[in-house]
């Protein structure tokens, strides 16, 4: 018999954190090289929509999401590092005396950088391995839908604030989910299914949550 209740509610509470920090776990080992965090990152929007559809997030899928992207990720790694390369140059100009110009150019382009940032995993994972689809699909999501692509920067914003002000006796809690939350909320707010899925979809999908630990995630 499950749980109902208050106590069912915890339960169902302590298997999405189990789920989300799980996610966490497998980002943090799959961007231990530095070189491989392109393909983590990818691996972890991956995972992050697989459990907005009510799956349980796997090592196996995790691996083999960040194989199937290792051309495509760097190739998104590259259209991101273009302009935050130059909101750097900016910045550092202003700061010698440039003049607002420069800053104002500079956050600007800091803007693009993040909104580019946010949807560049989703490209990734649209060009279904193909290095070259990534650039289109980077461009057509931020051009296409910018309002998705402004709210997909959301979560990763919150989220840092809520790291920046968070008590140290808390912080340990919040630091195992800083990463698979806001991965979670760009998910939901670029996934167009799951913005549009009927409450009963959404139902299920939390039920899911509840039995993802009982399934096993290491399968």
């Amino acid at each position: 018999m499950k749980p109902t209740g208050l106590l069912g509610g915890l339960y169902r509470a302590c298997s999405i954190y189990s789920a989300l920090a799980w996610i966490s776990v497998l980002w943090l080992l799959g961007s231990l090289l530095l070189v491989t965090l392109p393909m983590a990152t990818v691996a972890l929007h991956d995972a992050a929509a697989r459990l907005l559809d009510g799956e349980a997030p796997t090592w196996r899928r995790f691996v083999r999401t960040m194989k199937e992207n290792v051309g495509s990720s760097w190739i998104a790694f590259a259209v991101v590092a273009l302009p935050g390369s130059l909101a750097w140059a900016l910045l550092g100009i202003s700061r010698s005396g440039a003049g607002p110009m420069a800053a104002g150019a500079g956050m600007a382009l800091v803007a693009v950088t993040a909104m580019i940032l946010a949807v560049a995993p989703h490209a990734c994972l649209k060009a279904a391995g193909d290095p070259v689809s990534v650039i289109r699909w980077t461009a057509y999501m931020a051009m296409a839908r910018p309002i998705r692509a402004i709210l997909a920067v959301v979560p990763w914003v919150a989220m840092t604030a809520v790291v920046a002000f968070c008590p140290p006796q808390i912080i340990i809690v919040v630091a195992a989910v800083a990463i698979s939350i806001p991965a979670l909320g760009s998910v939901a707010v670029m996934k167009y299914e799951w913005a549009t899925a009927p409450r009963g979809a959404r139902r299920q999908g939390i039920q899911a949550f509840s039995n993802i630990t009982s399934k096993g995630i290491m399968q």
